[in-house]
């Protein structure tokens, strides 16, 4: 056939009809064809074999396909890279003819920018009339468009644009059975992007995907009145913090309709992070820790001091290590954030609930427990039978903005916003009773900047700054979960995510090191279509969606991040390219979110390093790892150094293996986790506390001082250079502590206990 024609009667006695209106010809009928332009094919890298639904078959038209076509890939019409209209028509009469000859449904993938077609009716008609003859479905690919749509112009009824190439978008169609072309249409329905409009109070596609009647933090700024029936005016409550600003809590729609209000008062950008916490777990043996008879080898008592705790659970207050020899509950005060409602002692034996099983330890619980120690040589750490306690039970983060934020639901997760709220109220108390505080913060997130910068982050070293306030917490477990790349690049680079099971949801971020600009893109593996991670946008990927938030440059920090959620994605391995748009060599570093969040991906080629969770990487907090004495080195999940920006973490290491603590008489717990680290460290703290209390000290240590006390004279391994990621400065003993104070003169020689006087 050397050239074809539309024409809606006979011109020739040797026309082959087609349908009522098509007729092919051995000569165009006019000049159309001939005059208009050349059309620019797509050379593809393969064609998968992907069955059709029942009844149809695919087709692609294309210049090439590098990579060798299986039998079952789809059938490809191949024309010239640079092709006339004649000759794309003729691939396409033959894609129809095959369906006749065949008795199935076409769909046909035409491999050219649509934009190269002229606004022309006739060929509208044409290639409409050609395929709704067959019953078959035309599909082009648009490189404009972001999202998938269905062109609705009356004349081309039997056709679909999209973005994705032929495999990806053939994926999407081989999930329906028995289909009509209406099942399809209906696939390739447009998705509509929730972008942030003008009623948000933030320009934040994320933040425009919460639910209107979510309930939300907003940071204020410095500058925003603190007078509280300003805002209870707009239906929204104050919170204030510790004479460093505050926050705002409200339903999402309050705070949009306050807009115009409240954008001089509140912080410049939304960066909200969800937290978790890694477990510690749990071994139950027979054996009894409790000693018959009183082993004085341990630093001090812990009189006097306050060691605190959050956890989204009660505390098992009815543990025989948290009640006096009386039956009177060791624990002080707690604060209730989901009811908002404060106990104090002596009510909390009959307010908060009693736990008939006490051998199965909650977080908090274990916390206090590790902290507080027990009076038997096999125990290496302190032993603070004088200390009280108190705690916070923390309120969880919403399934909405974990959705958002954070990506698998977690019970236990938590917002930084509530650990503050928590932090505030238990320093309150500590200053109001006059004691010095430990605070044990075990929670911490991936999605962050990973230097300490975020505005919450920079409230909380401020915190860490007061007299009498020491606050530690863990490195996290992310060292061996593949969550984090680093690339150093002077031009392009890339790295994989892996997802390895279907119907999860995902969220990861991208941070720059150096000034200057990148930009960023995801590519499936499989499919090879691209999707840009440079403006905020909404993409449907096969099944799922991609949420991007787009370049952000950090108004804490000055850097430039992507966030990105990857939702209901197919399984398999997804390409973040980046490509810097200046000449400096560039620090590209990649997380996705921690593995109680996220179990179902990892990053190809990972490394373990600066893996330590927020919180952490705050400057003035004290980061404590978990140390295996019998490898000589960091538990294996144990998150590693340093900051994103550099700073030496983890403060240190401490002995964190197989700990065992009471339960009753009869069992015991070994205890294994980084956060048995935290728990152990902070006994350490408020031995310190208890010492210089008895000493009458004027000032009691901050968080700074006291991470010099603990650090001062830790064990170094000869083989080992210090600091390192892993280690930090080195390996803490009870022993080694106990050493240095007896050198400077604040313990006398006789037992830990006993004290110099001034």
């Amino acid at each position: 056939m050397q050239a074809l024609a539309y024409a809606n009667q006979i011109i020739s006695e040797d026309a082959f009809q087609l349908s009522d209106t098509i007729y092919f010809i051995t000569t165009p009928a006019d000049t159309f064809f001939e005059e208009y332009p050349p059309i620019t094919f797509l050379n593809l890298d393969l064609l998968e074999p992907i069955k059709p639904p029942k009844g149809y078959f695919y087709a692609v038209i294309a210049s090439d396909v590098r990579a060798n076509l299986h039998d079952k890939s789809p059938k490809l019409y191949t024309v010239p890279t640079s092709a006339t209209l004649t000759q794309y028509l003729e691939a396409v009469a033959d894609v129809l003819l095959y369906a006749v000859e065949i008795g199935k449904k076409p769909i046909l993938y035409n491999a050219f920018d649509s934009t190269q077609l002229n606004d022309k009716r006739l060929l509208d008609r044409l290639l409409n009339d050609w395929i709704a003859t067959v019953s078959g479905i035309l599909i082009f690919l648009s490189k404009d468009m972001t999202i998938h749509y269905q062109q609705s112009s009356r004349n081309t009824k039997q056709t679909l644009y999209t973005n994705e190439l032929p495999n990806h978008t053939f994926l999407k169609i081989s999930y329906l059975k028995d289909i009509s072309n209406k099942d399809i249409f209906r696939l390739y329905k447009p998705v509509a992007m929730r972008s942030s409009s003008n009623s948000n109070l933030y320009d934040d596609l994320f933040y425009a995907n919460l639910s209107d009647d979510e309930t939300i933090y907003v940071n204020l700024n410095p500058i925003a009145t603190q007078t509280s029936e300003f805002y209870e005016n707009l239906n929204l409550t104050h919170i204030p913090l510790l004479n460093v600003g505050g926050l705002l809590k409200g339903t999402k729609r309050d705070f949009d309709a306050a807009k115009n209000i409240l954008l001089k008062y509140v912080a410049l950008e939304y960066s909200l992070s969800v937290l978790s916490s890694p477990k510690i777990t749990q071994l139950t043996i027979d054996e009894n820790l409790f000693p018959d008879h009183e082993i004085n080898d341990k630093l001090d008592d812990g009189q006097g001091v306050l060691i605190g705790v959050l956890d989204t659970q009660n505390i098992q207050i009815n543990h025989p290590l948290l009640m006096t020899a009386d039956g009177a509950s060791r624990l002080e005060y707690i604060f209730d954030e989901v009811t908002n409602t404060e106990i104090f002692n002596p009510e909390i034996s009959s307010q908060i609930p009693i736990q008939e099983d006490i051998t199965t330890l909650t977080m908090g619980t274990s916390l206090l427990l590790l902290a507080n120690g027990y009076d038997n040589p096999q125990s290496a750490t302190n032993f603070l039978p004088k200390a009280t306690y108190i705690a916070a039970k923390i309120a969880p983060a919403s399934p909405g903005i974990q959705r958002v934020y954070g990506g698998e639901y977690n019970e236990h997760a938590t917002l930084i916003e509530d650990v503050l709220i928590c932090f505030t109220k238990l320093i309150e108390y500590a200053a109001k009773v006059n004691k010095p505080l430990v605070l044990c913060l075990q929670y911490g997130s991936n999605i962050c900047s990973h230097d300490g910068t975020s505005l919450l982050e920079r409230i909380l070293n401020q915190y860490a700054g007061l007299s009498g306030v020491t606050i530690i917490c863990t490195v996290g477990a992310e060292g061996d979960k593949r969550h984090h790349k680093r690339n150093y690049t002077q031009d392009i680079s890339n790295t994989s995510i892996m997802i390895t099971k279907p119907h999860t949801n995902i969220v990861g971020i991208m941070w720059t090191m150096y000034p200057g600009g990148v930009n960023a893109s995801l590519t499936s593996r499989l499919t090879g279509e691209t999707y840009s991670l440079n403006e905020p946008q909404i993409y449907a990927v096969g099944n799922g969606k991609l949420y991007v938030k787009g370049k952000r440059i950090s108004a804490n920090n000055g850097a430039i991040n992507v966030m990105f959620r990857l939702e209901n994605f197919d399984t398999g391995e997804y390409i973040i390219n980046n490509d810097l748009d200046h000449p400096e060599t560039g620090i590209l570093d990649f997380w996705l979110a921690e593995e109680s969040l996220n179990g179902s991906s990892y990053l190809k080629n990972s490394d373990a390093f600066i893996t330590i969770t927020s919180m952490s990487n705050t400057s003035n907090i004290i980061c404590v790892g978990a140390y295996n004495p019998a490898t000589l080195t960091i538990t294996r999940e144990s998150g590693r150094g340093y900051t994103r920006a550099g700073n030496i973490l983890p403060t240190c290491v401490i002995d964190a293996v197989d700990i065992l603590v009471p339960l009753n008489k009869l069992q015991s717990a070994k205890l294994n986790g980084p956060s048995v680290a935290l728990g152990l460290m902070a006994g350490e703290a408020a031995g310190i506390y208890s010492i210089l209390l008895k000493k009458k000290v004027s000032y009691l240590p901050n968080t700074p001082v006291m991470s010099y006390w603990l650090s001062a004279n830790l064990t170094q391994i000869p083989t080992t250079e210090y600091p390192n990621e892993r280690q930090g400065y080195g390996i803490y003993t009870l022993q080694n502590l106990k050493n240095w104070l007896l050198v400077n003169g604040i313990i006398n020689s006789n037992e830990g206990g006993f004290i110099n006087e001034f």
